[in-house]
């Protein structure tokens, strides 16, 4: 009677408050951001099956790299614009530093 059972500890541990809410409301607005910027960019350049791409784009890269991508590739003199959008996003992606 005088040990308390290995369910009896873990009850302990599991009532224990952690300060987790605040990391997952940030993240899951970050989620609900690159979720959203994606499907924008699914509709700009009608391409459901560049949306894993464009949720890495939302992801890594700032807002301002983004959409200056999208301007700079629905300029009258490009041809190919997801083209031109691919090619600026995998190129700013490759300048971001390496996170460990």
């Amino acid at each position: 009677m005088g040990q308390k059972s290995i369910n009896d500890k873990s009850m302990k541990f599991s009532k224990r408050k952690f300060n987790d809410k605040s990391m997952t409301s940030k993240r899951s607005q970050k989620v609900a951001y690159t979720e959203h910027v994606a499907d924008k960019l699914v509709k700009i350049y009608d391409a459901p099956k560049s949306r894993m791409f464009f949720l890495k784009c939302a992801w890594n890269l700032s807002e301002d790299t983004i959409w200056s991508a999208v301007d700079d590739s629905h300029k009258k003199t490009v041809d190919n614009p997801i083209g031109l959008f691919i090619f600026l996003c995998n190129n700013a992606m490759r300048e971001l530093p390496i996170k460990h």
